[in-house]
């Protein structure tokens, strides 16, 4: 995800926007979360969790607008949720899309 931040950033200037979507298991996702706060004491599994560190950084300093798209099978769970709570969601659910503001908490049905 970082090499495609950094792209992005240099190497598409007119990009104004980045759709974050996840699809898996979600029981899957916290396992491997849970498995990476077990071990936190090793060396690789700190080292993993300081470089997503830095890419939640990389996102949050973005000058791009983010947005997060919720659809049936997403898997914005453990380590994802915190590019859920990055920007605005879209929720899909294949009949009707709505649009959960970030800040005002408000929605809109389209």
């Amino acid at each position: 995800m970082d090499d495609a931040l950094l792209h992005l950033r240099f190497n598409e200037p007119d990009l104004g926007v980045l759709i974050f979507r996840t699809e898996g298991d979600c029981a899957t996702a916290l396992q491997h979360d849970a498995f990476l706060n077990q071990h936190a004491e090793y060396w690789l599994v700190r080292e993993i969790m300081l470089y997503w560190k830095r890419v939640l950084k990389r996102i949050d300093l973005t000058s791009r607008s983010l947005v997060t798209l919720i659809d049936p099978g997403s898997c914005f769970v453990g380590l994802l949720a915190e590019i859920y709570v990055a920007g605005p969601h879209v929720h899909a659910d294949g009949n009707s899309i709505r649009i959960l503001g970030h800040s005002c908490g408000h929605s809109d049905n389209l």
